[in-house]
């Protein structure tokens, strides 16, 4: 059962996130945040469209990190 479960968590998924970016400093940040979570292989931003897109073995506990900590911008 452990086996089934670990299997199915190490999946490569793709991930797409609306993140607010208003400047290149904002995505250069976001992009400096994502890089450093395990198990992402490769993403890419889009300011104009305020969106991310993640390729990577992802659980969900990383995917909610992402989408929550690291993506919002200091006010």
């Amino acid at each position: 059962m452990a086996k089934d479960k670990k299997k199915e968590e190490e999946k490569v998924i793709v991930a797409e996130f609306k993140v607010s970016m208003h400047c290149n400093a904002c995505e250069r940040s976001v992009a400096k945040a994502i890089s450093k979570f395990k198990g992402v292989e490769k993403f890419t931003t889009d300011m104009n469209k305020h969106q991310v897109t993640i390729t990577g073995m992802l659980n969900e506990g990383s995917q909610s990190n992402i989408s929550n900590k690291r993506t919002q911008p200091n006010i």
